[in-house]
């Protein structure tokens, strides 16, 4: 039996999928953040060797296997390929990953998870890469910046009338503080190299608090959402992609968790961009590793590859990970 090791990593996470020659997966792993911006070396290694060990337990590897990795140092990926005995790694980019979840190959890839960026690629093997920058500068529409967003609602909650919200309360409990002075208190004190993941934590809450209808969280939402649309137009330009019925794909787990953000992400897209199509894929990012790797050892993207890793995944993945 030949196997597809997949690796996506990024500023929170670490997931790893294992899939046989069928599309059937036979293991998933979650490790730590491999952003080596927010986690030393050593960190982002212990990272994936969690998730990779996790994914493969109980599998012995050969020369025949293949490791398919995004968003991990290249050196760390082969190096922890070579330990298990593997034949090859390759590494991809994110665009790659999450255009092959929905078994496509080209159109525009919405990620909003922690941080954001939004790529597009056509027909002609012209790419480019908008947002990205970072809490510092960016990150419009992330887990970061819903956060934020978010906590200075709550903070703001007792101004007047028209701020209360929710939030006031549920961020706190979020945090495991009793209110929001022992959040403040919280945040400020663990403002530090990790605090980006601190505070995208916050964005749970927000999505939470939305879905309860609570409206100072839906607006936090869609502003959110609104202002990573406003790059789509830029993207387009660049690469030429006004053609009708371009694929445009969720990633990320703000994107791909949160209905409320994707549904007002898609409306302001319809503005400003009406010739996309909204995709959200039935894998997450990791399955486009798989799916790459799938490929590469000549096993056609079908309907019913797709159908047996969606089931699989499942009941497999879902026990083990969130999407």
């Amino acid at each position: 039996m030949t196997y597809v090791v997949g690796l996506d990593g990024g500023g929170s996470k670490c997931a790893a999928m294992l899939v046989d020659e069928s599309g059937t997966v036979q293991g998933m792993g979650l490790g730590g953040s491999t952003h080596i911006l927010y986690s030393c070396q050593e960190a982002v290694m212990e990272s994936i060797q969690t998730a990779f060990s996790q994914a493969c337990a109980g599998i012995s590897l050969t020369s025949n296997d293949l490791m398919i990795s995004c968003g991990i140092p290249q050196e760390l990926a082969c190096a922890l390929a070579q330990q298990a005995g593997m034949g090859s790694c390759e590494s991809k980019g994110e665009y790659e990953l999450g255009m092959a979840s929905v078994m496509k190959s080209h159109g525009i890839l919405v990620l909003a998870g922690t941080g954001s960026v939004i790529c597009g690629g056509n027909t002609e093997g012209e790419y480019t890469s908008i947002g990205g920058q970072g809490p510092l500068f960016a990150d419009e529409g992330s887990g970061f910046h819903i956060g934020q967003l978010g906590l200075r609602a709550a903070f703001r909650s007792h101004y007047n009338a028209k701020r209360r919200t929710i939030l006031a309360q549920a961020l706190p409990a979020l945090y495991g503080v009793s209110d929001l002075r022992e959040l403040f208190t919280l945040l400020y004190r663990e403002n530090t190299k990790g605090v980006r993941r601190l505070i995208a934590r916050a964005a749970a809450g927000v999505n939470a608090a939305a879905e309860d209808g609570d409206q100072v969280a839906i607006d936090v939402l869609r502003r959110a959402a609104c202002e990573l649309a406003l790059l789509l137009p830029d993207v387009i330009a660049k690469v030429n992609l006004y053609q009708a019925d371009v694929p445009m794909v969720a990633s990320g787990s703000v994107a791909l968790n949160s209905a409320i953000y994707w549904r007002e992400f898609c409306a302001a897209a319809a503005r400003l961009a009406p010739n996309l199509t909204p995709l959200q894929p039935r894998l997450p990012p990791v399955g486009g590793a798989a799916l790459i790797g799938l490929q590469k050892l000549g096993v056609a993207w079908t309907a019913e590859l797709l159908d047996t890793m969606v089931q699989s995944y499942n009941q497999v993945g879902k026990q083990n990970q969130p999407a």
